[in-house]
């Protein structure tokens, strides 16, 4: 058995001051962006709890899902700043993250998650639960939290909104990291073929 990874195109260089526009945020927030369901599986809530007491922070839900009223109220009752945007079209979704600083997953699992290669791809820095999926694709470039670890997902945002440097080293490795290329995928796969042809077949 082969496995081919997922991988995805690079997106061409988005305006981020357009893009912030074009989704009414505020250019002096710091926005933490997250994109997928509103499931119990995104643990989207944790994000909500570690950005209370973060000055100058916008958490952006890219989803839609059973918790999002849930989602509301948590955030209401922790005083955070919270965009929920229901669903993206494919079309918009690189406009999404051109307009944010961070994205962040706090998955409790994942596969090989398009979101997140999408996010590298469009030049994001990335904080990730450290399950085994997220450390598989991003290694060393990311930044990791336990899953449930309000405190340390809090102390992890707190320092990446407040300090510029700290972004962008992470940023930096973030953009280093291979992911893979569509390109790559079509050779594997053509490879894979062309393996495939060259071997005898089994059946009588």
């Amino acid at each position: 058995t082969e496995v081919i990874p997922n991988a995805v195109e690079i997106p061409e260089p988005v305006d981020g001051a357009a893009a912030r526009a074009r989704f009414d945020l505020d250019p002096d927030e710091f926005v933490v962006l997250a994109v997928g369901a509103l499931t119990d599986q995104k643990n989207h809530e944790v994000l909500v709890r570690a950005l209370a007491g973060v000055p100058r922070s916008t958490l952006v839900l890219a989803g839609e899902g059973p918790r999002a009223e849930m989602l509301r109220t948590l955030a209401a009752d922790n005083e955070v700043n919270l965009r929920m945007l229901g669903h993206i079209a494919p079309a918009d979704v690189f406009a999404l993250y051109g307009a944010a600083d961070l994205y962040a997953m706090p998955s409790r699992a994942e596969g090989r998650s398009l979101a997140l290669l999408d996010a590298v791809s469009a030049g994001l820095p990335v904080v990730l639960s450290d399950i085994g999926q997220n450390v598989e694709v991003m290694g060393d470039a990311a930044r990791y939290c336990p899953t449930e670890d309000v405190a340390c997902w809090h102390r992890c945002l707190a320092e990446l909104v407040g300090d510029p440097a700290a972004l962008a080293t992470l940023r930096a490795a973030c953009s280093a990291h291979d992911i893979g290329t569509v390109e790559q995928v079509v050779d594997a796969y053509a490879a894979c073929i062309e393996r495939r042809r060259r071997t005898p077949s089994d059946r009588s």
